[in-house]
């Protein structure tokens, strides 16, 4: 294993399976998981759960809604790349770079008064986005 015991996970993996779109499978995602799934599997890997953030809310969500457009219109068979290919691009970097390089105006200064707002959503189950720090058992 890579992780010795009592060591720290963090891992972000998209959340509500009932948001699973086009967009999830442009971006290589497997699935998508439900809060007491997300506990289960971890706890059952052996992993204690020490904090579940569900993030991102209300903005995220509805980048969602545009994500699950533009990933629609794109023509059957065009995507060249694997899943396996689009899972390792897939994340939080690459959002982030591609969004700030699209539109430049969205930095650290114009995002922080959204970022903080949002900030007070992560401990309610509403957002299409799980942060999960665990850590291994002895």
């Amino acid at each position: 294993s890579f992780l010795k015991p009592g060591g720290f996970f963090l891992i972000s993996v998209p959340a509500k399976g009932t948001f699973w779109g086009a967009d999830d499978e442009l971006a290589g995602h497997f699935r998508r998981y439900d809060k007491e799934e997300l506990e289960h599997a971890l706890e059952q890997s052996g992993f204690k759960i020490l904090k579940i953030y569900s993030y991102g809310f209300p903005f995220l969500n509805i980048l969602k809604l545009f994500r699950e457009f533009m990933a629609n219109r794109k023509p059957e068979g065009t995507i060249k790349e694997s899943k396996q290919a689009r899972t390792k691009k897939s994340g939080l970097n690459l959002f982030r770079i591609s969004l700030l390089e699209q539109f430049p105006i969205l930095n650290r200064n114009t995002l922080f008064p959204f970022i903080k707002f949002s900030n007070l959503f992560n401990n309610y189950d509403l957002a299409e986005g799980y942060l999960c720090l665990a850590k291994r058992n002895e």
